[in-house]
């Protein structure tokens, strides 16, 4: 299901699938397209511990960086601004109970 270039540990894993679940939510994703950007986003990190900062950011936050950069061809150092512009400063509140029902299983 997930394909990646290095070992990601089950914590991350299921992270990874809420961040495809945001995709498909809110961004008009297929569970395919979704887990192909996934994939190429992470394939442009350095190595697995790259990826822990996207647990920092929290699911919705780690979607618009994929969505950003994937799908719309953002450059990193646009993030921030493009998502203020674009109204995503806050998760959305389904997010998150999404998240606790699917996270901690």
């Amino acid at each position: 299901m997930l394909n990646h270039p290095f070992e990601l540990d089950d914590d991350t894993v299921a992270f990874l699938r809420i961040v495809r679940w945001c995709l498909v939510r809110y961004f008009g994703h297929s569970d395919e397209s979704a887990q192909s950007a996934i994939d190429l986003f992470i394939g442009t990190l350095a190595d697995a511990d790259s990826i822990e900062w996207l647990h920092h950011d929290g699911v919705f936050l780690s979607s618009l960086r994929v969505h950003h950069q994937q799908d719309l061809g953002g450059d990193w150092d646009e993030f921030t601004e493009w998502r203020v512009a674009n109204g995503y400063s806050d998760t959305p509140a389904e997010v998150q109970e999404y998240f606790n029902s699917h996270y901690f299983q």
